[in-house]
Parts: structure tokens; sequence; C-alpha cells
């Protein structure tokens, strides 16, 4: 009899903690439903919320081939950094590489942490497809329409050129943390910041109304280097 109570005492407890936790994963997974957002459609360079002087990058910018990686680098004006984000359905997006048309991709669809994020052309598969969740203060996290729901996250959220950028579970940590920066505010200050640059051998922004800013540099091919 004491065995049969405490048999079913158990079973009632593990059915407890079972119910607790899909109650729990139901209600995060409803809360970040609730914060997908549209974003409007064009070009952008995107930045890591860490550090607007850097931003995600295709080595060899017009030059690069499909199966070019994604990493992070400084920011310097050229092709490499531009994407084209359009809407597809619902609240699905792709990333298009401007130059090269192909679009931001996970690699071989590997729906698992530190999977590689490439160029690829746009084969119809949800390794091609992303979403913007709203990370509040003008960021968003970039979610995969794999199944795992991973997200776009910079390696150690380190700023450093040739950083990986890559696929890791849901998290808002800072490392996951994105801002969309439209072509137009890029081109608006690279005039100025290039004499700047040039004057002062540095470039400092130190303007309080736009916390995002690009300095100007030249972007050599085949700097990049893996981390």
């Amino acid at each position: 009899m004491k065995k049969f109570l405490l048999t079913t005492a158990l079973g009632l407890v593990l059915t407890m903690m079972l119910s607790l936790f899909v109650s729990t994963t139901s209600e995060a997974r409803s809360s970040r439903e609730s914060r997908v957002i549209q974003v409007r459609e064009g070009d952008y360079e995107i930045l890591p919320e860490k550090s607007s002087d850097y931003a995600m990058d295709v080595t060899g910018g017009g030059d690069a081939r499909k199966e070019t990686l994604i990493e992070l680098y400084e920011r310097n004006g050229t092709d490499a950094q531009i994407f084209t984000i359009e809407r597809v359905n619902g609240e699905w997006y792709r990333i298009v590489h401007k130059r090269t048309g192909y679009v931001v991709n996970v690699a071989g669809g590997h729906d698992r942490n530190s999977a590689d994020i490439q160029i690829y052309k746009d084969d119809g598969t949800d390794s091609c497809y992303w979403r913007f969740i709203d990370a509040g203060n003008g960021s968003y996290i970039i979610q995969s329409k794999l199944d795992g729901g991973r997200v776009l996250d910079l390696s150690d959220n380190k700023t450093r050129n040739g950083r990986k950028i890559q696929l890791w579970d849901y998290h808002t940590n800072q490392a996951a943390r994105w801002v969309l920066s439209p072509l137009s505010n890029r081109n608006n200050r690279y005039d100025d910041s290039y004499h700047r640059h040039r004057r002062s051998g540095s470039y400092d922004d130190d303007d309080d109304n736009d916390s995002y800013h690009g300095g100007y540099g030249h972007h050599r091919r085949g700097e990049h280097s893996r981390w």
C-alpha cells in the first residue's frame, strides 16, 4: 500500500512539474510572438547593438560568391555591408545582400547552435527567411524561420573584425540585438565623416542626437580573420 501511495504521489508531482513547464514555455512563446513587428522594406546596414562602429559584412563585397560567410567588420561604406530587407509573407522577410542578390542564409539549413550564417541563393527553404522581434531601444532580435526559432548572434558578443555571426538559441542578451541603420542615414553622414577622418587621422562622433554613426575606411579583401 505504501509503495502504491508513493508511486501515485510521485506521478502527481511529475505531472504538475510537466504542466508547469508546458505552461511557462507557452507563456514565453506567446510573449515573444506578441513582440514580432513589421519593419520597413529598404536598404540597411545591420549593426550590433554593442557598437555602431561595426556592421554585418560579406567578404569581397560585389565579388563574393555563394556560400561566403557573413562576419562582423568595421563600418566602411562599401557594398559589402548593404542589405535589402524584403517582406516575403506575413511576418517573414528575406535579407538580401544588395550587390550580389544572394540572401542571408543558415549554412546547410543546420538548425543548431553555432551554425554558420552565409549568403546563398533564395531556394525557398526556411533557412532563407527571418522575422524581427522588438528588443526595445531601437534594436531587434532577428529570428530564423527554422523550427528551432534560433536567432542571429554575435559570437561571444565581441566586436572585432572577422568575428563570427552565428545561429543560437533564442535569447535577448546584447549579442542577439541588432540595429537597422537605413542606407540614407549612412549616405548623409559619410561625406562629412570622411573629411574629418582625413584631417584628424581618426574618427570619433560625439553627436548625441545620432548615436549610430559610421567612420570612413577602406574595405580590404582578404583581411578578414576567423575567430
